[in-house]
């Protein structure tokens, strides 16, 4: 059998082109030797052209990495696997990378990286002028249909145009998000195919609808700062407000309220939490606390400079933590005054927000917060800082900017994303169980996971065949 390639690289996005890179040596890793003959890598992908939703990423910009990238930043099945892959290609080199590449990146509040160029073609045009280099061909139009594993020497992939044959494959075939861009989710039955389990897929980063009755409803337009929290239905405000408070997902940032919903980075960080436990027929509340961030004290006023607020939330290790009420009744304490309940509120929320928990917590219009017995405090309180939201959809996957779910990393080698069902098969980017939140840590992922995929089969291709 003709042997077209030693890596076949399915999937010509972020994560595939880069694992292709890596898969050449061309990632400027200390692992490739200027001595090695290259590996022959080629790169087939469903599209006419490549790299589709590099283009349309960040509203065009291309929010390429972030300066900081945890692994609490992240949602996976494992953690700790994750926070190795990660280690073996930090954010400081990927950027590193892309500026030795010719793009020039700069930093906005919070840590996003952008080509200084504001254009999501520069990143584009640097990857595939490096695959140019490395002499990878780039196969468009060439839709993978199936894997054939059967051949203990080689793996056939199968496409729509023809067969080809290499002694390794790495499946980078994205999610379901933003399929105008080429993402058909085909990754996931390759992967059951050889024998893994597959996390049923939500929408991620995408804003979520609510259930009519809660206290944002008739407020689109309005944009604060918010944490939000995902917890049973049920979960008192002192439980919030206890050490052993564990929500099943968190964002502080800052939110916009539409005519169904909300959008922004703190409902795009808890909404792929959300969605998947309205999927599994769960009734999940999100908890808003429009005082944490809100307060004079509090830590978004570091960020909202110039009037525009931050495109992305505060890092989870520096999140505050929910108001308790020793801490909402100092503050109104100190501000309120002579002001009514509303007045008080609105001197640190938006007026109609604040109008709309002081008509809802059933205190007197026209009482101050010095007027307020300690029950009455307390239901402003819980108004103000525990608010229930019901998520009950999202805008899709024609508005998912990624896809929660897939293959489980769990299942992969930690140290080579090869399959653990067989060798020859890696997995990398956005067909495997990693979900960052918003702010460039799933193009991180992308980087990360097709340098250590590329890197690895390339090492194991050299110990194979000497």
């Amino acid at each position: 059998m003709t042997i077209d390639a030693d890596v076949l690289v399915i999937g010509a996005g972020a994560a595939g082109l880069f694992a292709a890179l890596a898969c050449a040596g061309a990632t400027h890793d200390a692992d490739a030797s200027d001595t090695d003959a290259p590996l022959r890598v080629v790169v087939l992908d469903a599209g006419k052209k490549p790299g589709l939703k590099i283009l349309v990423s960040g509203g065009g910009r291309c929010n390429l990495t972030n300066v900081r990238v945890e692994a609490s930043d992240f949602d996976t099945d494992a953690p700790h696997a994750l926070r190795a892959i990660l280690a073996e290609y930090p954010a400081r080199t990927a950027r590193a990378w892309f500026e030795a590449e010719g793009v020039s990146t700069y930093e906005e509040p919070l840590g996003k990286v952008f080509p200084k160029t504001d254009d999501a073609r520069t990143v584009l045009a640097a990857l595939l002028d490096a695959c140019r280099r490395a002499e990878i061909p780039i196969i468009g139009g060439a839709k993978a249909t199936a894997i054939d594993t059967l051949d203990n020497e080689t793996v056939v992939v199968r496409t729509e145009i023809r067969d080809y044959v290499a002694r390794a494959v790495i499946i980078a075939t994205g999610g379901l998000s933003l399929p105008k861009t080429g993402s058909q989710g085909a990754g996931y039955a390759f992967a059951a195919a050889i024998g893994h389990t597959v996390i049923p897929t939500v929408p991620a980063l995408v804003n979520l609808k609510l259930e009519a009755g809660s206290v944002l409803d008739g407020l689109a337009g309005v944009t604060l700062p918010v944490r939000f929290d995902v917890s049973p239905e049920g979960t008192t405000p002192e439980q919030r407000c206890g050490r052993k408070y564990a929500p099943d997902a968190s964002a502080c940032g800052s939110v916009l309220v539409t005519h169904d919903g909300i959008t922004g980075p703190a409902a795009f960080d808890v909404g792929g939490t959300a969605l998947r436990a309205v999927a599994d027929g769960r009734r999940p509340l999100i908890y808003a606390d429009f005082w944490a961030l809100a307060r004079p004290d509090g830590a978004w006023p570091l960020f909202a400079v110039g009037g525009k607020a931050p495109g992305a939330c505060i890092p989870p290790d520096d999140m505050p933590t929910v108001t308790s009420f020793a801490e909402f009744d100092a503050d109104m304490t100190r501000i309120a005054g002579a002001k009514s309940i509303a007045g008080a509120l609105a001197i640190t929320l938006p007026k109609t927000l604040a109008a709309r928990i002081a008509e809802r917590c059933g205190v007197p219009p026209g009482k101050t917060w010095s007027g307020c017995a300690e029950g009455e405090r307390r239901r402003v309180w819980t108004a103000t800082c525990h608010a229930p939201l019901r998520p009950i959809g999202s805008g899709g996957w024609d508005r998912a900017e990624v896809t929660s779910g897939g293959v489980p990393l769990g299942e992969l080698d930690r140290r080579t994303l090869a399959s653990r069902h067989d060798p020859r098969v890696r997995f990398c980017g956005e067909v495997v169980n990693v979900t960052g939140r918003l702010g460039g840590f799933n193009f991180q992922w992308a980087w990360s996971s097709g340098f250590v995929a590329g890197r690895s089969v390339r090492a194991a291709l050299r110990r194979r065949h000497g």
